[in-house]
C-alpha cells in the first residue's frame, strides 16, 4: 500500500483500515494532487480538523481511521467546539446550536436560510435537523 495507490484509483483501500497518518499523507497528497478540499472521512474531516483533533486527544498517528476513532474525533468535535454538552443542558438554543452545526458541515442546514453555510449540497433540512435535535433531547441517553 502506498497513498499514491489509494488516489490512483487503482487498489483503493477504505481510509477506516488506514492510520490516521496514512490518512494525512492521503490529505497532502490530495492537495498535491489540486484537490480544493482535504475532506475525508465519515464527518468530512479537513486536514487541519483532523490534526487539531488528534493532538488534542493525545492520539497517535499509528491509531486506525475506523469508524470508531471518526465518532470519537466527532464527538470531540462537538463537545468541545460545537457545544453539544451545553445545547443538551438547555444553556445552548436549539438555533444556535443547529448554527454551529451548519457551520460545521457543509450538507446541515443552516437554521437562518435552510441552505448550507458553506453554499454547498444540503444533505439535510432544516426540518429534519430539527425532529433529530428534539429526538435527542428527548432520548433516555441524553438524561444521564
Amino acid at each position: 500500500y502506498t497513498p499514491t495507490k489509494l488516489l490512483s484509483g487503482k487498489s483503493v483501500q477504505p481510509l477506516s483500515s488506514l492510520t490516521i497518518g496514512e490518512v494525512k499523507q492521503v490529505q497532502l497528497l490530495m492537495l498535491k494532487n489540486g484537490s480544493s478540499s482535504t475532506a475525508v472521512g465519515k464527518y468530512q474531516f479537513i486536514r487541519g480538523t483532523l490534526n487539531e483533533l488528534v493532538t488534542k486527544l493525545e492520539m497517535s498517528d499509528n491509531v486506525i481511521f475506523s469508524a470508531d476513532t471518526q465518532d470519537k474525533l466527532a464527538m470531540e468535535k462537538l463537545i468541545i467546539y460545537r457545544k453539544y454538552d451545553k445545547w443538551l443542558n438547555g444553556k445552548v438554543s436549539d438555533h444556535d446550536f443547529q448554527k454551529g452545526l451548519a457551520k460545521e458541515w457543509a450538507s446541515i442546514a443552516d437554521p437562518d436560510t435552510g441552505k448550507s453555510y458553506h453554499h454547498q449540497h444540503v444533505g439535510t433540512s432544516d426540518g429534519q435537523i430539527k425532529s433529530i435535535m428534539k429526538s435527542i433531547k428527548n432520548s433516555d441517553c441524553s438524561q444521564s
